[in-house]
């Protein structure tokens, strides 16, 4: 009712009976009813809520509002397995969608093989019955137009029909039998042993045929993965490996499983180089390159000679879209090409060969941040605190660690700052929750620490 606000739910029992109690004396009630695999009614024998006949309670109880649950228009038929002698276990799903009227979902089988989905669009014309189950061809319902409900089954979504949702009364049986496919299979090897951990999929665009699986490090019947359930077609056998370069074989899967198809891991060429300049003497930093995208991400570790550094990370995953970082303790993080902002850096497109000229200048500042840490009185000699700062607006960040020797306090000092207004200065501990400066535990509500002031 929208004029009480109310809505409120009830069960039929076992002879369908219901009684919808603590209702307000209102005139607009709108009572439905629904059940599983059955579309939901409206009062009285409705579809939609607009069309529906509103109840008026202002005058007390009323009785007599009733539903005769309607299928609508449906979909049916029969799972089976390899033949049609033998149903498909309880649970196996069905899926039945409308691409046009976008219409349709999964249901699962019963216990008999049988599949009903109800309530489907009754305008629709491009329903498309598809099974998968691993081990075995995908399989489509095609109607081949003659009497025999038991060979109208396809494995290709090509030559799957188009059907349209019926009345109940008039529902036929769209039976589907599903075979096992033919397999693919091999070893994926890394320095002439078998490697896990490496995704490896089969498809074929002619026959929509698909399988995926992740390589072991021990062998199974000659193999360390298998690719099953696939109906003959020509195959496009792929390995996308993070660290090593991609691979691909194009396979004729015909009348016979294919037991040969090998993958020996390859390095990746592809580098990134620069020059650091400005990193002071025996001061160590990092340069890491990343890609979204992919989720290639790699870190090398500079150390400081008082002249420029030239670096190089190798094996580089191609991509398009790498951010490059310099940080370093006492050093403002940089993001090339001169950014602090990680969301503002230049991406950088590594396809073949070496990506150069990704250079960095950096200098450390001259700003101090100290204070002292009070532990709480549960502290024993030995806790151990870090305090860390960071500037947004210019990449400048340091860090302290303090050792509790005696009473409550301890001294810190974090160097090589450079100048900004708004430092946020953290101090924290394995056993001790974080604190923001001044005395809060939420980082918006931090007060900046001012170096600019000589």
């Amino acid at each position: 009712s929208d004029i009480s606000g109310q809505i409120v739910p009830a069960v039929t029992d076992q002879n369908g009976q219901y009684v919808i109690a603590g209702l307000s004396p209102v005139n607009d009630y709108i009572v439905t009813a629904s059940a599983v695999y059955y579309p939901i009614m409206y009062y009285n024998g409705q579809s939609s809520e607009m069309t529906a006949n509103r109840v008026d309670l202002s005058d007390g109880d009323i009785n007599g509002i009733d539903f005769k649950m309607d299928t609508g228009h449906v979909i049916q038929g029969v799972v089976y397995i390899e033949n049609s002698n033998t149903t498909a276990s309880e649970g196996l799903w069905v899926n039945i969608w409308s691409e046009n009227t976008q219409t349709g979902g999964d249901i699962p089988t019963d216990r008999n093989g049988r599949y009903q989905m109800t309530g489907l669009d009754p305008t629709a014309t491009d329903y498309v019955i598809t099974i998968r189950k691993k081990g075995y061809m995908a399989a489509y319902y095609g109607n081949n137009n003659d009497s025999n409900s038991m060979n109208d089954t396809v494995y290709s979504v090509e030559d799957a029909s188009k059907i349209s949702a019926t009345p109940l009364q008039m529902a036929v049986n769209r039976n589907v039998i599903l075979r096992e496919g033919l397999t693919i299979s091999g070893i994926i090897l890394n320095e002439g042993a078998p490697v896990s951990g490496i995704h490896i999929e089969a498809w074929s665009d002619n026959t929509n045929g698909w399988d995926v699986d992740i390589s072991k490090a021990t062998l199974t019947n000659g193999a360390n993965y298998k690719l099953s359930g696939l109906p003959p077609g020509e195959y496009y056998v792929q390995i996308h490996p993070l660290y090593y370069q991609d691979d691909s074989y194009r396979v004729n899967l015909l009348h016979t499983d294919i037991d040969n198809i090998y993958f020996s891991l390859k390095d990746l060429e592809n580098m990134i180089c620069g020059t650091v300049s400005g990193l002071e003497t025996g001061k160590n930093a990092q340069i890491s390159a990343w890609s979204a995208g992919t989720g290639f991400n790699k870190t090398i570790v500079l150390t400081g000679t008082g002249d420029d550094i030239l670096y190089t990370i190798t094996q580089v995953k191609p991509s398009s879209d790498y951010r490059v970082k310099f940080s370093g303790s006492g050093y403002p993080i940089q993001v090339y090409k001169n950014q602090t902002n990680e969301n503002k850096a230049n991406l950088i497109t590594v396809s073949e060969g070496i990506v150069s000229g990704i250079d960095f200048e950096v200098n450390s500042g001259t700003q101090m941040i100290s204070g002292t840490i009070t532990f709480p009185g549960s502290a024993i000699p030995g806790d151990i605190a870090w305090i860390d700062a960071f500037s947004p607006s210019t990449g400048s960040n340091g860090s302290a660690k303090v050792v509790l020797l005696e009473d409550r306090t301890a001294n810190f000092k974090i160097k090589g700052l450079k100048k900004a207004e708004d430092f946020t200065v953290v101090a924290w501990g394995l056993q001790y929750q974080e604190q923001y400066y001044d005395k809060q535990t939420d980082a918006a509500k931090a007060t900046y620490v001012n170096t600019a002031d000589d």
